[in-house]
């Protein structure tokens, strides 16, 4: 096992001054991810010792990829309705401007090239497109209008090339830089975090357009259907390794330029790169949300026995040597355990981010090799470019198009009908919760540790002021990863326990922490009569509160860095405080202040909604003060698929009835919340009331 880096890089080499000044929390949010990376890693696929040991874990590993890429189950495979709107000869090759739909209203549009003179059925290769396009202003009767040409058109000479040495090349445009301009920057800049919560990735919709891109080439008579190619640059390299992967359709693959293992992304091999890099040098296209707890070293794997050749640069600032090495070393082994170890191989040229001759050359060679069983020389002629309105498809964009609207519709969000009878309720509590359950844990939090850890809690401070008692003490939230926490007792005999969960804003105005360590009187504060009360502040908030700024200046400035890290180790800041919640409320018993007490939760907010969810983990909750919750997770807190199986109403249903708990819903109204007001009235078990302002009383 490589060493882990301690902290992350928090300023560029040589600079005179930091980027931003340190957080105490900076040293946990390191740990953390540092833990998430090692527990990832552990599972390599370097870790594979027979034959009989892979071929039972490719299976099991294809459908974690495809999880977390929000394509599990695969969608349906409707009517390509292919349509060849252009076709004309150049030179020694046809070419035919194609488009078909990968499912209904979502247009593909490629570049078709074939030899004039070929025998027989003849190979075939995929050209996926990196991030490069053609967009001109251009005058229509008077009127000044922008013009998407595509992705296909600066990476045409690839196909142009294969296809005048005796390949069928069928080279496609991506969602956002096709001629119809999609989205790929949710996440990366425009502040869409729901998709983290919707299942939703842009890698996903270029995987799917590949597939069925593959089904279209299958469908041509010109293409033998056995012998199919894939290859691509940047975001074309990552889709080419996500086609390869998870289609055996592919029988040779040349992922270029889009090559980078977990750590790469990250953590940093080096400081500039961190800073311009990784996982904050990407738009969302490039990225899996990891619930399958998978390195990218898996996704290589996964081609064996298939050939594969990968391709990088050694100056490449945004995918560095050690990204493509480690992955590439550790899927050798599966490799090696099926006797193919000849068939994956590192091209590794001079030079950065660039198309270069060399790496075209190796791509080609390895094709003709592979899929031709030719092994002479390659050379590459120059050859005028073609006009992109040579090579554009559409004279108008069709109006029924839904490729600008993917994140909307793509990935499937659950449907829960309203219940409507006694018998139909306890019916979805009975069959339906449990599955919902079960996914939530498999994928949602499937990021937590297996056991809580065993460490004691450690008494910080104990004070004595005018009747009240306040007793600070340190809880392992995870192995090594240490959360505060602070009980206040009043002098009347306790006949509850109160746990607060603190945001941001509660940590600065009370003090209360930062009074206690010092011995220094708190201000006014006295726990409800017969009450103690137990503050949290969860990870990220307070002591532990972590810079999360993007340094380069796009928008997304908030959880840029570590929310897409988090994503890439399967799991979200807030699906973290849900295990925090869970953890520190199964632990109160432990304690002599809190012992044999019943535990009632009260939180605002996001964390509303993270005590939702910790109810349904955390048996010893018995009730719940929410106040203002989101109510969809299209506006909350964002947690990796849960939308795929419920969004909060259900969460808060299953939370109140579940366990028999009474749950009060504070600022909120009663039309948000239906589903779970008529799952507990129609079932009897548990119950919901909603209240339009204030706090609950009790």
């Amino acid at each position: 096992m490589l060493s882990l880096p301690v902290m992350l890089i928090l300023s560029a080499p040589m600079a005179q001054t930091p980027l931003f000044t340190a957080q105490p929390g900076d040293r946990f949010r390191d740990q953390l991810l540092a833990r998430g990376l090692e527990r990832i890693e552990s599972r390599s696929p370097a870790t594979v010792t027979s034959a009989e040991e892979a071929r039972r874990l490719l299976p099991v590993w294809r459908q974690k990829v495809l999880e977390s890429l929000g394509l599990w189950p695969l969608p349906e495979r409707t009517d390509l309705r292919p349509t060849v709107t252009r076709s004309f000869t150049s030179g020694e090759i046809k070419v035919e401007n194609i488009v078909f739909e990968s499912a209904p209203g979502l247009y593909v549009t490629g570049n078709f090239c074939t030899p004039l003179k070929r025998m027989g059925p003849i190979p075939a290769v995929l050209y996926v497109c990196g991030h490069a396009t053609e967009v001109r202003t251009e005058n229509d009767n008077g009127s000044v209008r922008r013009v998407a040409y595509g992705s296909k058109v600066p990476y045409q000479h690839h196909g142009r090339w294969l296809a005048e040495h005796g390949f069928a090349c069928l080279t496609i445009d991506t969602l956002q830089l096709g001629e119809i301009e999609g989205l790929h920057h949710g996440t990366y800049r425009e502040g869409m975090w729901w998709w983290q919560s919707r299942g939703y990735t842009p890698a996903g919709v270029e995987l799917w357009n590949a597939m069925r891109a593959l089904d279209y080439l299958q469908g041509r008579p010109e293409v033998d259907p056995n012998r199919l190619g894939v290859t691509g640059r940047s975001g074309g390299g990552a889709t080419s390794w996500w086609l390869a992967s998870t289609d055996e359709r592919v029988k040779a693959a040349v992922p270029v330029a889009g090559i980078g293992d977990l750590r790469a992304h990250v953590f940093a091999g080096e400081q500039e790169r961190f800073l311009r890099g990784c996982v904050t040098g990407h738009c969302d296209c490039m990225f899996f949300h990891n619930v399958g707890g998978l390195d990218y070293s898996h996704v290589i794997a996964l081609c064996a026995p298939r050939p594969v050749l990968l391709g990088n640069s050694d100056a490449d600032p945004i995918f560095p040597v050690g990204g493509y090495r480690r992955p590439a070393e550790a899927a050798r082994q599966v490799y090696k355990s099926l006797g193919a170890e000849n068939k994956l191989a590192l091209m590794e040229t001079k030079g950065g981010h660039t198309d270069t001759e060399e790496l075209r050359d190796g791509a080609f060679r390895w094709f003709k090799r592979w899929l031709k069983d030719d092994l002479t020389a390659v050379t590459q002629p120059v050859r005028p470019k073609l006009d992109a309105k040579e090579l554009k498809v559409f004279k108008e964009i069709p109006k029924d198009q839904r490729n600008t609207t993917a994140h909307e519709w793509f990935v499937p969000e659950a449907r829960h009908p309203l219940p409507i009878s006694k018998d139909q309720a306890n019916q979805w509590l009975d069959d339906s919760a449990p599955q919902v359950l079960r996914k939530l844990r498999e994928q949602t939090f499937g990021a937590w540790p297996s056991r809580a850890p065993f460490d004691p809690p450690r008494l910080v401070a104990r004070a004595h002021f005018g009747g009240t008692s306040f007793e600070r003490f340190d809880l392992a939230t995870e192995t090594g990863l240490w959360l505060p926490i602070l009980i206040i007792k009043g002098p009347q005999a306790p006949s509850r326990c109160e746990l607060r969960l603190l945001d941001h804003t509660e940590w600065d105005s009370l003090g209360l922490f930062q009074a206690i360590e010092r011995g220094n009187p708190p201000a006014s504060f006295q726990a409800p009569s017969g009450t103690v009360v137990v503050m949290l502040p969860c990870r990220g908030i307070g002591p532990t509160r972590w810079n999360d700024i993007q340094p380069l200046g796009n928008k997304a400035t908030g959880p840029f860095m570590m929310e897409r890290r988090l994503a890439l180790l399967g799991e979200t800041s807030a699906s973290g405080r849900v295990w925090d919640i869970v953890r520190v409320a199964g632990s109160l018993g432990e304690l002599p202040s809190t012992t044999g007490l019943e535990t009632h939760v009260v939180a605002s907010g996001e964390l509303a909604a993270c005590a939702a969810h910790a109810m349904l983990f955390a048996p010893t909750i018995r009730s719940a003060w929410l106040v203002k919750p989101p109510t969809s997770h299209r506006n909350g807190p964002a947690m990796l698929h849960v939308m795929r199986f419920a969004d909060l109403p259900q969460v808060v249903g299953m939370a109140a009835a579940m366990g028999n708990r009474h749950i009060k819903l504070a600022d909120s109204v009663e039309k948000d919340w239906q589903w779970a007001l008529k799952l507990t009235a129609l079932t009897g078990r548990g119950s919901i009331k909603v209240q339009p302002d204030g706090m609950p009383g009790s």
